[in-house]
């Protein structure tokens, strides 16, 4: 979120909010709904009850069959959580346990809930990389996890574990997928990085099952047919395989395309053994007669992270598909319904909005087939803008008075074309240069120069030089840009740019006559932040060496003094136009005097996210301990509590009076909290509460 446009931001949530209910540390999912889904589970006694698992550590809930979720609980403690499988336990609805792993060091393990969800403890393998998690269906007291060191084994209610394969196999290791045979829990399968393997004795005793399988196979997924479990299906990098034999030899599945061959899931038709799903990296694929044949019955761009089929519901498929949200079928495939109502999990890169119609807002999302989604009405309702664009390949975009625009990674601007509902590259950088001056005709030796006439080459030579222009498509790096109604600025890697028609044309700001500063600001030297004020009088450009700040259009500049760490900076924060924020990735400082000297700002955590300052309130978002607010300008700090007060924000709004807060998430989407200051509603963090700094 670009910091200058706050001030609109904070309108258009008021209007979002209002009229929402909302009590005291209450959070509102303002989408888009649907995001990454990685894993699902099921209640074996009810079969309305669905699980999802995040890659944050979240815990969604259904209660009806997937036609509503809920935030219930987060597993850990740890923002980097992720859960790789959710079992029900067969014995007890309300108890749950949960394989984790995570993406930083010394964390994972498998977790254990008895409240359906709400609250985790740690059962055991903490610090593991838990990647597989399964009950056995003919004992419900055995559990078994495959860890990256090896496969153990739990009985009872899941706490203590035993190793059960040899410890330092050069080959037993790194386990992907288990299960247990549904008539013997002593015997299992076990998928590796390096092929599958299985016991009969219960761990004494392991066998290499690979006949038939492509060498140096990861095996994803194994399940069995429930009508015959001698025959068994596997999922592998290599394609889908099954044996009739109980692993002994292995057939390979042909009719997949080699793009769709990372199988991730396989699920056998429990009304129909003939017919099996295949959830890919492309898809969802299906075959009625066994595997002679197969079709894709979705978008080729799904990857399918959660396989969920119902015997009791003939015909009906429930998917989880990462990026994109829960879908649902009813006819065995033939058509799918998006079904995400309370189901967000969205990855917020970025959120801007239009400042002529602060209901309009714009996210970019990460891990999603569509980067891009509008709203037109503050948040309620969402659609996906310019099908086809990468978020990868996008710096920033901005709103701009004219609509949306964009910087690529790969350079210059990108304006979006609603008519062709595309982004165009657009802008033209404009450069003067002195024309050659023509040279005047001499008087030949002995003519009468008295009266002599001029000759228009002559009367050309007493004039002055000429000034022409040349042009190029703007293709440095575009890092920021401000806009101030017909003066828009650009900070790239040439150094600053100004427009005055609307982003067609660009050209140095000045006439080379400015003081030294400002031909630093506004010549060659990458300008990373830019801010200017509404009547385009003040200007702040931000370099790797200096601010320079302008206070008349650009004809005088002053360069902040030393205490400001310009290469640290990661973003300028605007507090009117005499109070800036400087934002480093550990720490900040403050400016009272528009950036000219500066001095460290109190603030309760050295990492931090973001900072949205509206009058005295101020809401700081940090990387590991949530969200702190400020009713005195940082003077004093209190910890935001609530379901999601220790979540990760990039991005942060707010509103004085209601005491708002607008919260994009890396992980979660968009949120909604009121949170009113005060000792009944926010915990004061020990030591965070003192005077701001001298």
């Amino acid at each position: 979120m670009r910091v200058l446009l706050r001030s609109a931001l904070i309108a258009s949530f008021i209007l979002i909010l209002n009229g929402l209910p909302l009590s005291a540390q209450d959070w509102q999912e303002m989408g888009p709904s649907g995001g990454d889904v990685r894993t699902m589970g099921t209640d074996s006694r009810d079969p309305d009850a669905f699980y999802i698992g995040t890659v944050d550590g979240h815990i969604f809930a259904s209660k009806d069959a997937g036609a509503h979720w809920k935030l219930i609980g987060r597993v850990g403690d740890r923002a980097d959580t992720v859960v790789m499988a959710i079992i029900v336990d067969r014995r007890e609805s309300r108890r749950l346990f949960a394989a984790t792993r995570t993406l930083g060091e010394g964390g994972g393990g498998v977790f254990r809930s008895d409240d359906g969800g709400a609250t985790w403890k740690s059962a055991g393998l903490a610090g593991q990389t838990v990647r597989a998690l399964v009950q056995a269906e003919s004992d419900p007291t055995l559990f078994f996890a495959g860890t990256l060191d090896g496969v153990y084994r739990s009985h009872g209610d899941v706490g203590l574990w035993e190793r059960i394969s040899p410890a330092n196999h050069a080959d037993l290791r790194n386990f992907d997928s288990l299960a247990p045979d549904p008539r013997d829990p002593n015997v299992l399968y076990a998928g590796t990085y390096h092929l599958p393997w299985k016991t009969t004795d219960g761990g004494q005793h392991w066998q290499s099952v690979p006949t038939g399988m492509v060498d140096d196979s990861d095996v994803m997924s194994i399940t069995f047919d429930p009508a015959n479990p001698d025959r068994v299906y596997s999922s592998a990098c290599s394609g889908i395989y099954h044996s009739d034999n109980g692993g002994a030899h292995w057939s390979k599945y042909g009719g997949i395309p080699f793009l769709s061959r990372r199988t991730q899931i396989i699920r056998q038709d429990p009304a129909n053994p003939a017919t099996v799903y295949a959830g890919t990296t492309d898809g969802l694929w299906k075959t009625t007669n066994s595997g002679a044949t197969w079709s894709r019955v979705t978008a080729p761009n799904w990857t399918i992270s959660g396989l969920i089929l119902d015997s009791r519901r003939p015909g009906r498929i429930v998917l989880g598909v990462e990026g994109q949200g829960v879908y649902i079928s009813h006819d065995s495939g033939s058509t799918f319904t998006a079904t995400n109502e309370g189901f967000t999990h969205r990855q917020v890169r970025e959120l801007v909005i239009d400042p002529k119609q602060p209901a309009r807002m714009l996210l970019v999302l990460t891990n999603s087939v569509d980067p891009i989604f509008a709203s037109s009405d503050g948040g309620r309702t969402w659609t996906a803008l310019g099908h086809g664009t990468s978020a990868q390949t996008l710096r920033h975009v901005f709103a701009a008075p004219d609509g949306w625009w964009a910087t690529p990674q790969s350079g210059g601007l990108q304006h979006f074309d609603a008519a062709r509902g595309s982004w165009v590259q657009t802008g033209t950088v404009v450069t003067k240069v002195a024309a050659p001056v023509a040279r005047s005709t001499k008087a030949k030796p002995g003519a009468k120069s008295s009266s002599a006439k001029a000759t228009p080459a002559t009367a050309n030579s007493t004039a002055s030089a000429k000034v022409a222009t040349s042009s190029h498509p703007l293709r440095s790096q575009v890092y920021d840009l401000a806009f101030s109604g017909n003066l828009w600025l650009a900070g790239t890697s040439e150094g600053l740019l100004a427009s005055r028609d609307h982003g067609t044309t660009w050209s140095e700001l000045g006439s080379g006559s400015a003081t030294s500063a400002a031909s630093r600001a506004s010549g060659k030297e990458a300008i990373h932040e830019v801010r200017i004020s509404a009547d385009g009088t003040s200007m702040w450009v931000l370099s790797d060496t200096r601010l320079a700040i302008s206070r008349d259009g650009g004809v005088n500049w002053a360069t902040a003094d030393a205490t400001l760490r310009p290469r640290e900076t990661a973003r300028l924060v605007m507090v009117g136009e005499s109070t800036v924020i400087a934002l480093y990735n550990s720490g900040g400082t403050i400016s009272r005097d528009s950036g000219l000297t500066w001095r460290p700002l109190n603030l309760p955590d050295a990492q931090v996210e973001d900072l949205a300052v509206e009058g005295d309130e101020w809401i700081l978002s940090t990387r590991q301990h949530g969200l702190f607010v400020s009713a005195d300008q940082a003077k004093t700090w209190r910890h935001l509590s609530g379901q999601l007060g220790e979540g990760s924000f990039t991005s942060l709004a707010a509103e004085t009076s209601p005491r708002l807060v607008l919260a994009a998430s890396p992980t979660d989407g968009l949120f909604a909290v009121r949170a009113p200051i005060g000792a009944s509603s926010a915990s004061t963090k020990p030591g965070l509460e003192r005077e701001q700094q001298k």
